[in-house]
């Protein structure tokens, strides 16, 4: 695995969610000036942290009904009670800091289907100013 690039850790991650939505990852990938054909091991750590950025920024997770008790708890656990749900979808924004915890639960519970999509400049506009007038 010496040779492993960006577009492979994007497809290992995508293998993972079951789908991928390629066209919206090229458009992030050129946002983002990220080369998915250069080796990980040539990225510096910007780079490396804009390869998760691609595949985990927000979560979108399709639940079957029984699992949903599961993962609404195992989110408040993690202090994520603030997801939006809507049948047995739930959408939510999730910290950098906690994008690995979520992602393992939501394995745990077998989730359908897992999207990320990257937070929206007005939501990182919003989130910093609500942060600093707290």
């Amino acid at each position: 695995m010496a040779n492993l690039t960006g577009h492979h850790c994007l497809d290992a991650l995508a293998g993972l969610r079951g789908a991928r939505d390629e066209p919206a990852e090229r458009r992030l990938t050129d946002d983002f000036a990220l080369d998915v054909r250069k080796s990980v091991r040539a990225y510096s750590k910007g780079n490396r942290q804009k390869v998760i950025l691609v595949a985990a920024s927000r979560i979108t997770a399709q639940l079957a009904g029984r699992q949903s008790s599961t993962v609404t708890s195992g989110l408040r656990e993690l202090g994520l009670a603030n997801g939006n749900a809507a049948g047995t979808d739930l959408a939510l924004s999730v910290p950098r800091t906690q994008v690995l915890p979520v992602l393992a639960l939501l394995a745990r519970v077998d989730a359908g289907d897992i999207t990320c999509t990257p937070a929206s400049l007005e939501e990182l506009f919003l989130r910093h100013y609500r942060v600093a007038a707290r």
